[in-house]
């Protein structure tokens, strides 16, 4: 099964998510920011990182912006309840800097599981990595 690394300050969020994910068989680290994400090289072969948006000290995005350029086959979900609160809905925009999914919260278990499957079971193809195989040829 996968190693998984999951990012969320809502501790109850958090774990409720890591048992769920951990009753499937993967192994999860946790944390509750970001910051994680500057210590992956840390946490051995990991094979997917699920991250909320909104955290304190380090935020999602910048998080996937920093593990997509240290590990370019990482694959990435994105999470995020914050569109009720905030003018815009940055949640979409997650792709372009380089997570292979998106979630909404609150989702349904079998909505979170389906789409942790699916996305270790697909190669790396997102907005990002595609232009950065542009780049290079």
């Amino acid at each position: 099964m996968a190693a998984i690394v999951l990012l969320d300050d809502d501790e109850m969020l958090r774990t409720l998510l890591a048992e769920i994910l951990e009753a499937e068989g993967h192994s999860v680290i946790q944390s509750d920011n970001g910051l994680a994400a500057f210590n992956l090289h840390d946490m051995g072969a990991l094979d997917l990182m699920i991250t909320d948006l909104f955290m304190p000290r380090v935020d999602g995005m910048e998080a996937i912006i920093n593990a997509r350029r240290d590990f370019p086959d990482l694959r990435i979900i994105a999470m995020s309840g914050g569109a009720d609160f905030l003018k815009q809905d940055f949640l979409p925009y997650m792709k372009q800097f380089g997570a292979s999914a998106i979630l909404r919260k609150p989702f349904r278990t079998d909505v979170f599981l389906k789409t942790v499957r699916t996305v270790l079971c697909t190669p790396i193809e997102t907005d990002y990595t595609r232009s950065i195989r542009a780049k290079a040829s």
